[in-house]
């Protein structure tokens, strides 16, 4: 839906509904709380649950971001507990969980996310990378991409040996300990056309 659908509608308590949704985000991204809380309730209220739950998951991303990779997961798995608590919902209830969603779950999230540290790294990297794009700017694909997966790799007489001493490298590769399966595979694994003396 475009942003003028969204300006021509108002809440239970008549606030613009575009006002709400973005002062949702901000209090979110100021760490105020309480704020928040009333920003999604009034949401959840006025019948724009779904709408609210789709502005969270956005919010997890755009504004939280690289400093919680768990809020994402969190978000996503509030949003999926609320939607079966829906689905279950019988006689008076289910008429009240189509205007509203599970408040507690939508408010947990919107508590996490108000609480969470802050990163706006990754929608910044994409606007600059693709500003930087649209002014010409590219890069080259490496060599090391250039293996039997790729058709100029198959070209270049690339096969299963390049691969293995140059595409599956890792950096930096955790070690995990005991962990015996990579040892073994290239103990174990036949030797490729290219890796023959």
């Amino acid at each position: 839906m475009s942003g003028g659908f969204y300006r021509a509608l108002t809440t239970a308590h008549e606030y613009p509904l575009d006002e709400v949704a973005s002062a949702l985000q901000k209090a979110v991204r100021r760490s105020q709380v309480d704020e928040a809380l009333f920003w999604a309730a009034e949401l959840n209220v006025s019948g724009y649950g779904a709408y609210c739950w789709r502005r969270l998951m956005v919010i997890a991303n755009e504004d939280i971001g690289l400093a919680d990779s768990q809020a994402p997961i969190l978000v996503w798995s509030l949003y999926s507990m609320s939607v079966e608590i829906r689905k279950a919902q019988p006689g008076p209830a289910a008429e009240k969980a189509a205007r509203e969603w599970e408040p507690e779950a939508l408010l947990h999230a919107t508590w996490y996310l108000a609480r969470a540290p802050k990163n706006r790294e990754l929608p910044d990297a994409y606007s600059t990378i693709t500003l930087r794009m649209g002014g010409g700017e590219r890069i080259q694909v490496p060599d090391g991409a250039l293996d039997g997966h790729t058709a100029r790799g198959r070209a270049m007489g690339r096969s299963e040996g390049f691969f293995q001493r140059e595409g599956r490298k890792v950096e930096p590769e955790a070690v995990i300990r005991d962990n015996r399966w990579g040892a073994a595979w290239q103990a174990e694994r036949p030797a490729a056309k290219d890796e023959r003396p």
